[in-house]
């Protein structure tokens, strides 16, 4: 059991117990690439099949795209479970200078948190963002910020369910060229 639950993978319920299971979350290497992968093309493809007038589909990911990601991105950490990788958080460091109508702050933009399906609603998200708040206290950073699609329902509930709270909605209306 994994926070009083079971894990599941592909349709086998399989049950260990919290000393059984090593979860880890550290810095991503250039050689998780090939482990990331088929969670960048999850997340891609669910907004290309949501928002395709913004998002294109892809059936591959060039693994170099990943690995500029792992270097350029001041976050970027996956979460393993005996030392495989099940899943992945990017994000970057953001000050917003203070102006007439806004405070000063600093924040981690969180812009992807996934993990693999058969290991989703076992509390492995918690002990992600719990990590990444935990980065952001000890570097003094005032606040996490999460984009979020309004389609995204189920991410939507989950960063609710953690505390945050949505603070900006933006509407989007596509027109049509003049050529």
């Amino acid at each position: 059991m994994l926070g009083g639950r079971a894990l599941r993978a592909r349709g086998q319920r399989i049950v260990m117990t919290k000393a059984e299971v090593d979860i880890k979350i550290r810095k991503a290497e250039a050689d998780d690439a090939k482990e990331i992968e088929p969670l960048y093309l999850e997340l891609m493809n669910l907004h290309a099949v949501k928002l395709p007038n913004i998002f294109t589909s892809e059936i591959k990911v060039d693994l170099d795209e990943i690995k500029n990601d792992i270097c350029e991105f001041d976050y970027f950490y996956v979460v393993t479970i005996d030392k495989k990788v099940i899943g992945y958080m990017k994000g970057r460091y953001k000050n917003i200078e203070e102006s007439l109508f806004v405070k000063e702050r600093d924040m981690i933009m969180l812009t992807d948190l996934i993990i693999k399906e058969e290991y989703r609603n076992h509390g492995i998200g918690k002990k992600m963002l719990d990590f990444i708040e935990e980065e952001a206290k000890i570097k003094n950073i005032s606040s996490i910020e999460i984009p979020v699609y309004n389609f995204n329902e189920k991410a939507k509930c989950f960063y609710y369910k953690n505390g945050y709270n949505s603070y900006l909605e933006r509407e989007l209306k596509v027109v049509t060229k003049v050529k």
